[in-house]
């Protein structure tokens, strides 16, 4: 594993909130209409802050917003400028947005060909990932993988009950979500 990937940190925002005055850089991945109640509180102006805001949805069903290039690419970047420091990324639970840009950061360190292995640091660093799907797809797309980084992460996924049980928490719950009118 390289020593920079070690730095990497993916939790959800409950933990986050106690802990990112440890780190030195944080990336909040919030929904769009809950504004800023997933951001650092007031006082960590010393702790560089990028917020990205898409649902967390495994598909693009045209009534959302979904991660898009643009939130992978200012990822990617921001976690260059910050190597070698300690990078915390959360979403609210820490269990697939996160992970996503996670997986995208740590493919893009270890680069080419190295996609198992990224998926593989990924479950050593937050061991509870179901990978967002559309983060997945936009971040093989934008490092020019040609689907071997979706290829290696749904390898570690097929199979596994613990993931396949968290993709239907969360489409029941995008379903109760609709169900409701949206609200």
């Amino acid at each position: 594993m390289v020593k920079e990937i070690r730095l990497l940190t993916i939790m959800g925002f409950r933990e986050a909130s106690e802990t990112w005055s440890s780190f030195d850089a944080v990336i909040s991945i919030e929904d769009v209409e809950r504004g800023s109640k997933l951001r650092l509180p007031e006082g960590s102006e010393d702790t560089d802050h990028l917020v990205l805001q898409f649902h967390d949805l495994d598909y693009d069903d045209g009534r959302t917003v979904v991660c898009t290039r643009e939130h992978v690419q200012q990822a990617l970047d921001f976690a260059r400028k910050h190597e070698g420091g300690r990078l915390l990324l959360h979403c609210q639970a820490g269990k697939c947005r996160s992970p996503g840009i996670g997986l995208a950061i740590i493919a893009d360190k270890l680069g080419q060909g190295r996609e198992v292995e990224a998926v593989e640091t990924l479950m050593h660093i937050r061991e509870v990932a179901a990978v967002n799907l559309v983060v997945l797809q936009v971040a093989d797309d934008v490092l020019g993988r040609g689907g071997r980084l979706v290829e290696a992460w749904m390898a570690r996924e097929d199979g596994d009950e613990r993931i396949a049980r968290l993709r239907r928490i969360k489409q029941e719950s995008w379903e109760r979500f609709w169900a409701k009118g949206g609200q």
